[in-house]
């Protein structure tokens, strides 16, 4: 299983990552959005559920567009490190 299925699903495997941290990063903000003021004063989806209701608009921007650069970063980073394993897999494949 491990010497078959597993060398074979890594591409897969890799697609799957980088999808899954993009959605990662906004899974969070809406748990924090729906969590509500009880459980806890800080995060992004707090700072833009407040944001928004005061009406400070330049915060409202400003939190989505750092949850947008570390949505980026996030999706960066692992692909990076699927290319790297996408490189050694090709290369044990040889």
């Amino acid at each position: 299983m491990l010497r078959l299925r597993l060398p074979h699903a890594v591409p897969y495997l890799v697609s799957a990552a980088r999808i899954s941290s993009g959605l990662s990063v906004i899974g969070a903000i809406v748990g924090e959005i729906f969590a509500g003021y009880g459980s806890g004063r800080q995060g992004l989806g707090y700072l833009i559920t407040l944001t928004s209701g005061q009406l400070k608009t330049e915060y409202l921007f400003a939190c989505v567009l750092a949850s947008a650069g570390l949505g980026l970063v996030i999706f960066w980073s692992v692909g990076l490190v699927g290319a790297t394993v996408l490189r050694k897999w090709q290369e044990q494949e040889r």
